[in-house]
């Protein structure tokens, strides 16, 4: 369990480093996270293919629904099939 918790964690804040804008330097920093440590975790995420922030075509989708997770923590969940300027209306709220 704690090593999901320190995943979840970490694609956190790679995902705010991405929104960010800043270095990975001072990034680290100014989350007091080893820098080797940070990169790591960066190198790990874009070997997976789950690199936090990355497209994905949503006709690979096998799920019945999308769900949309806000940074607030609400969830919303949208069909399938519903048309891409409606999703991307829900992904600007």
């Amino acid at each position: 369990m704690k090593n999901q918790s320190q995943r979840e964690k970490m694609i956190a804040l790679v995902a705010e480093w991405k929104e960010s804008g800043k270095t990975q330097v001072s990034f680290a920093q100014e989350h007091e996270i080893n820098l080797h440590t940070f990169k790591y975790w960066i190198y790990k995420f874009r070997q997976e293919g789950t690199t936090p922030g990355d497209f994905i075509r949503l006709d690979q989708i096998a799920a019945p629904e999308l769900c949309l997770r806000y940074p607030n923590g609400v969830e919303l969940l949208v069909p399938i099939g519903t048309p891409y300027s409606t999703i991307r209306e829900f992904i600007n709220l």
